[in-house]
């Protein structure tokens, strides 16, 4: 099976991100009314799936993936999302290492931050991408992170979790340490650069970690 999966939600798709990163050996997924979204971006490629509580699906695009053979899957839990039943869905299966979440970010603040607890849960390595950044959840420990073709090294922000998040950076302009956790309300690290090619954090908290996409993919 796929090691990297996509997952598409119910937001505008950034078309560049996800020519770059889609190909034919990716898994990929559409959270409900993500498929609407796909669909008007480019029909022709069919997702593995559709997951949610299909509300905001459009019968005659669900008509159409399913005559392409893909699966739909009606999940009627209200306790969670149509992003939270897409990454449970791809944890029961094996052999994933990476998911890319295109979309999420841009749109009611609330659902923006159910994207970051949602990104929080996930059992492997994430990253949500909008059209202007990208979002990734570390655990506590230590870390390495290089930069990928389509991120700039500047516009670097680090945020905590819960109530604080004790970092010792390497590699940033303007390192943070963990005598001075970064703690919302009174200190964070925001539109940092890099002055490294490669990163280190280590870390006694989880921590959200983001970057800027280049020009030339927003």
């Amino acid at each position: 099976m796929q090691n990297i999966a996509i997952v598409i939600l119910n937001t505008k798709i950034n078309h560049k991100v996800f020519d770059f990163y889609y190909n034919q050996n990716v898994f990929l997924i559409c959270a409900d009314g993500g498929a609407n979204r796909l669909y008007e971006y480019k029909k022709e490629i069919i997702p593995k799936c559709i997951i949610g509580d299909l509300d905001s699906l459009k019968p005659e695009i669900q008509q159409y993936y399913q005559s392409h053979n893909c699966s739909i899957i009606k999940v009627d839990d209200q306790d969670t999302s149509d992003f939270e039943k897409a990454i449970s869905y791809l944890q029961q299966l094996d052999g994933f290492q990476h998911v890319i979440i295109i979309g999420g970010l841009q749109e009611r603040f609330d659902q923006t931050i159910n994207s970051l607890h949602t990104l929080a849960k996930i059992n492997f390595t994430g990253q949500i991408i909008s059209d202007y950044s990208i979002v990734r959840y570390f655990k506590e420990g230590f870390h390495t992170f290089k930069f990928s073709e389509i991120e700039q090294e500047k516009g670097i922000s680090l945020f905590p979790q819960g109530t604080q998040a004790r970092i010792n950076t390497k590699g940033l302009k303007w390192n943070v340490t963990q005598d001075n956790p970064l703690i919302l309300g009174k200190f964070l690290s925001t539109s940092n650069e890099a002055v490294e090619k490669q990163l280190e954090f280590d870390s006694l908290d989880n921590f959200f970690f983001v970057t800027q996409l280049k020009d030339q993919y927003i």
